[in-house]
């Protein structure tokens, strides 16, 4: 089964926010990539039921995409399957990732993992990966950043 991805990445940017999430010891804020990361599966109306479940994964990238920044991203990074009603009222395949950030501020992208998890299987499947586009993550006062548009279909 081919199984393609499709980023939902709205608003595309991200800044500091005084609430604090997983903070490790030294960290006192969060950097938010934005409302939340809403990933859908394309392909298959909904995600199957043979005995499998489908996850995605999340790893940070630098501006190019060529390396990964292991430790600069927290909050939910892996997310299961949900079926759900898209923006048309039609029943899709989403993986929902509510709130992670990024620790430093520069510009990055995500590289997403679509898995296949059987449950008697200790090595998830890989069955597709995709890289975001680029998007910055600011200060506080630089948010928003000129020509994003912050309320979308997705707020």
């Amino acid at each position: 089964m081919d199984h393609d991805l499709v980023v939902l990445q709205q608003p595309g940017c991200g800044c500091i926010a005084s609430n604090e999430l997983y903070p490790p010891p030294n960290y006192h804020g969060r950097i938010p990539i934005g409302p939340a990361i809403i990933l859908r599966l394309i392909g298959d109306e909904i995600a199957p039921f043979d005995g499998y479940r489908l996850r995605c994964t999340l790893n940070l990238l630098d501006s190019t995409g060529q390396q990964e920044l292991p430790g600069m991203l927290i909050g939910h990074t892996v997310a299961n399957h949900f079926n759900g009603r898209d923006l048309h009222g039609q029943w899709k395949c989403f993986f929902i990732f509510g709130d992670t950030a990024v620790r430093e501020f520069g510009v990055f992208r995500l590289r997403v993992d679509l898995q296949r998890v059987w449950p008697d299987s200790r090595e998830p499947e890989l069955l597709a990966t995709v890289v975001t586009n680029s998007f910055p993550v600011v200060q506080n006062s630089e948010f928003p950043v000129p020509g994003v548009e912050l309320k979308t279909e997705l707020s």
